[in-house]
């Protein structure tokens, strides 16, 4: 129940005269993809079989079971399409986990609170960003890890050793 397929990649070089402790606004935005195939209870393992039938009847419909693969662009053009058909067919039977809606009882009006929370969420992204550099985080997180970053390097020796279990 994995999503494997091929990776194309960009590759967009920064000019040599840019400091790269200057370009962490260049962190591209995540962009969510689909939420996973939900996998069917043991009561619906016939669900597997009409899925493959299905599948079978939308690719010999669309007529791409005959294609020639002459060079690498009917292969990305056959790929694509019948990436398409088990896609589109497998939603179709198994439909996709719900994403977790924000609970609107949950949410904290307090300003103090509020400020704590956001506090709290840009030093988990300073951590995620000191970790991976290349990991795409806040405003915010970025400003923490940078001011954190500071302190660290110009007060080493006042920070506490690590903890040491007895």
């Amino acid at each position: 129940m994995t999503d494997h397929r091929a990776i194309i990649g960009h590759l967009i070089l920064k000019p040599p005269n840019r400091n790269s402790a200057r370009c962490l606004h260049d962190i591209p935005t995540p962009i969510l993809n689909n939420p996973c195939i939900k996998f069917p209870n043991t009561k619906d393992k016939y669900l597997f079989q009409v899925y493959c039938d299905e599948t079978d009847a939308k690719i010999k419909l669309a007529g791409i079971h005959d294609w020639l693969i002459t060079d690498h662009l009917s292969f990305n053009l056959l790929y694509n399409e019948l990436t398409k058909i088990i896609n589109d067919t497998v939603v179709e039977f198994f439909s996709r986990i719900e994403r977790k809606q924000c609970d609107v009882h949950k949410i904290v009006t307090n300003p103090q609170i509020q400020q704590l929370q956001a506090r709290s969420h840009a030093i988990g992204g300073a951590l995620r960003l000191d970790t991976n550099p290349t990991h795409s985080t806040s405003y915010a997180a970025r400003q923490t890890h940078s001011l954190l970053s500071t302190e660290h390097s110009l007060n080493t020796n006042t920070h506490m050793p690590p903890y040491a279990p007895s």
